[in-house]
C-alpha cells in the first residue's frame, strides 16, 4: 500500500470542535489507501462522538475488512455506500464510510464481597505488644495478676489498625499518651496457643508524654522500668517473642514462632531518645529456645 492519506476536511472548526471530518482520498493515486496509518491518526484528532466522512477507493480491500479496521480504531460504523467520484474527468468507483469515534466510558469498578452472610469461623486472634523505653534505656514491664512479665499490648478492635490499637493499649494500661505517627511496627509474628493462631505485632513508640502507673489495677498490678540485662522471669510469651525479635542476642526461652520482619526498628526509633536498634532481618522461620 502507499503512504497516500488522502485530503482532510474540517467542518466547524479545529480537529477538537468539529462536527464532522471529511477525509477524500479517491483523488489521489490509484493504490489502496493504507488504514494501518489512516485510521489511528483520525482516531487521535477526532473527539469521541465526532463524527468522520471516509471516500475510499474500492480496492482490494472488502468493505467487511473497512469495518473490523473501523472498530478496532475506536469508531462506531454508521454505513458504508457505493459512490461515484470524478478524477480528472473520469468515474472511479469509491466507498463513502460514515462513522462516529466511540464515546469515552469509565471503566467498571473492580468489587468485592465476602462468599457467604455468615460471619467466618475465628481461626486466629491479633494483638500487638509496644516496647517503651526511658532514658536510660530501660523497658517498661507490667506485673499481671496472674503472675507474668508483659509489655504493654492487647488485642486489636474490629477496624482499628495496628498503630492505633498499639497508642490506645499504651494510656489505657500504663496512662502514656503518644502518637499513631510514633508508633514503628517492626514485625508480625505467629504462634498456635489454644488451637489458634495467634498473631503478634511488635511495635516500639519512638515518643511519649506522662508516668506510667497501673491504670487497670484488676489486670497490671505495676509498671516497672528494667534494664535488658535483668529482665524479670517469667515473661508472658508474646512479650517474650517480640524482645528477642527485637534484641536477638537477649536469652529468653520461648516457644517457637513465625517471624516476619517489617522494618527496621531503629530507622524511627532513633529519633526519640534511642528506643531500640536495627533489627536483623533472617529468613522467616522459628525461633525456639531449650527448655
Amino acid at each position: 500500500m502507499s503512504d497516500h492519506e488522502g485530503t482532510v476536511t474540517d467542518h466547524e472548526g479545529s480537529a477538537r470542535d468539529r462536527a464532522v471530518t471529511s477525509v477524500d482520498t479517491a483523488g489521489g493515486p490509484p493504490d489502496p489507501v493504507d488504514p494501518a496509518r489512516l485510521l489511528p491518526r483520525l482516531a487521535a484528532e477526532i473527539p469521541p462522538g465526532g463524527r468522520l466522512e471516509l471516500t475510499v477507493r474500492t480496492g482490494e480491500l472488502t468493505q467487511e475488512l473497512w469495518e473490523d479496521l473501523l472498530v478496532e480504531a475506536g469508531f462506531i460504523v454508521d454505513e458504508i455506500v457505493p459512490v461515484s467520484v470524478l478524477d480528472q474527468g473520469a468515474p472511479v468507483l469509491c466507498r463513502l464510510i460514515r462513522a462516529r469515534r466511540r464515546l469515552a466510558l469509565p471503566r467498571p469498578r473492580v468489587t468485592s464481597r465476602a462468599r457467604a452472610a455468615a460471619p467466618p469461623r475465628a481461626h486466629s486472634t491479633i494483638g500487638v505488644g509496644v516496647i517503651v523505653r526511658n532514658r536510660t534505656g530501660r523497658i517498661l514491664l507490667g506485673l499481671h495478676r496472674g503472675g507474668t512479665w508483659e509489655l504493654p499490648g492487647g488485642k486489636l478492635e474490629p477496624g482499628e489498625s495496628v498503630a492505633a490499637a498499639a497508642v490506645r493499649e499504651l494510656r489505657e494500661e500504663t496512662g502514656l499518651g503518644a502518637q499513631e505517627r510514633d508508633v514503628t511496627v517492626f514485625a508480625m509474628l505467629h504462634d498456635t496457643t489454644a488451637g489458634l493462631t495467634r498473631v503478634t505485632m511488635a511495635a516500639v513508640v519512638t515518643a511519649y508524654e506522662g508516668v506510667p502507673f497501673a491504670a487497670e489495677p484488676e489486670s497490671i498490678a505495676e509498671w516497672r522500668w528494667v534494664g535488658t540485662d535483668e529482665l524479670p522471669s517469667p515473661l508472658f510469651v508474646p512479650s517474650a517473642q517480640i524482645l528477642t525479635t527485637w534484641r536477638p542476642e537477649l536469652d529468653v526461652d520461648h516457644p517457637p514462632v513465625h517471624r516476619l520482619p517489617l522494618a527496621l526498628a531503629g530507622e524511627r526509633a532513633g529519633q526519640g531518645g534511642g528506643v531500640g536498634r536495627a533489627v536483623p532481618r533472617p529468613a522467616y522461620g522459628l525461633r525456639a529456645r531449650p527448655a
